[in-house]
């Protein structure tokens, strides 16, 4: 398995006041989920603690997740 890739993980934060006591702020950033080794490792694995036999999947892959943020803030 080869890994050779390189990531960019964004962010964007903006706030536009629209009054003295209140805004809207919005707000994006991606981030990653990888699969643990032993998760795409193509042997078996025991879990004493379940007392469970475990196989590894080498055909998982990354998952990347978009977090999107919209809101109004008002102030006292």
């Amino acid at each position: 398995m080869d890994n050779d890739f390189a990531d960019l993980f964004t962010s964007l934060n903006m706030t536009y006041n629209v009054t003295e006591k209140s805004l809207v702020r919005f707000a994006y950033g991606r981030t990653i989920n990888r699969p643990e080794f032993r998760e795409i490792a193509p042997y078996t694995y025991y879990n004493f603690e379940e007392k469970a036999t475990y196989y590894g999947n080498p055909d998982l892959t990354n998952s990347y997740v978009h977090n999107l943020e919209l809101r109004y803030e008002f102030f006292r």
